[in-house]
């Protein structure tokens, strides 16, 4: 007897499809949430990526900023120390205040010897031609050859009167100012130097008195 004909379970058919459906579907709905993923931490990556990108250009810009701040405040002080600012002043130690003392003290005192010295050959010169022209002229009241032989020592006293003055004189005074100090130690030194020029016009040192020695021991 044959077989009865079997029609198709449609609805085994329908419960597989539905199956393969929802698998398929399970299937793409993981595949999309991986790409959704990996698009996700590539984002996140290049997110990452830019704002340390712009991070680092804002500590540069940051950092030439101050810079020229920098620049510009210098450059502002230079400016002004440029017209304010005044040489500052030298220290001067008390060693160079008391050489400077002892410098002014010496010039001081090679001055007045200078002036001292200028002063007596001027005087001396001045008295002994004077009293040379005045013994010229008594001898030449008496005698032709005295008036010739006055008139020679006026010559000679006219042609170089301060010959051999300075030297002896400073030899003079560096042998008798000592003692006048030591005689007369209350004297200042204008008193003392007085003293000297009175004994210089006096003294046979004095190569002016040679002169007038000379011409008497000749009358």
């Amino acid at each position: 007897m044959p077989k009865k004909f079997q029609g198709t379970n449609t609805k085994a058919v329908e419960a597989r499809a539905r199956k393969a459906a929802q698998q398929a579907e399970k299937q793409d709905l993981k595949k999309k949430q991986e790409e959704d993923l990996y698009w996700q931490d590539d984002h996140k990556i290049n997110l990452r990526k830019q704002n340390r990108k712009e991070i680092q250009e804002k500590k540069k810009l940051e950092t030439l900023n101050k810079k020229k701040e920098l620049a510009e405040l210098y450059e502002a002080e230079q400016s002004n120390l440029g017209k304010s600012a005044k040489p500052a002043p030298t220290k001067v130690s008390r060693a160079d205040i008391e050489a400077q003392k002892q410098k002014e003290k010496a010039e001081k005192l090679v001055d007045e010897k200078r002036v001292s010295l200028e002063d007596v050959l001027e005087e001396n010169i001045n008295q002994t031609v004077a009293n040379s022209l005045t013994n010229a002229d008594a001898v030449e009241a008496r005698s032709v050859s005295d008036a010739i032989s006055a008139l020679s020592v006026k010559e000679e006293l006219d042609r170089h009167p301060e010959r051999r003055l300075k030297a002896s004189f400073k030899k003079f005074e560096e042998e008798y100012m000592p003692k006048l100090k030591a005689e007369n130690p209350n004297l200042k030194l204008s008193q003392l130097r007085q003293t000297l020029r009175k004994m210089w016009q006096k003294s046979p040192e004095n190569p002016m008195n040679q002169k007038s020695m000379s011409y008497n021991a000749n009358k």
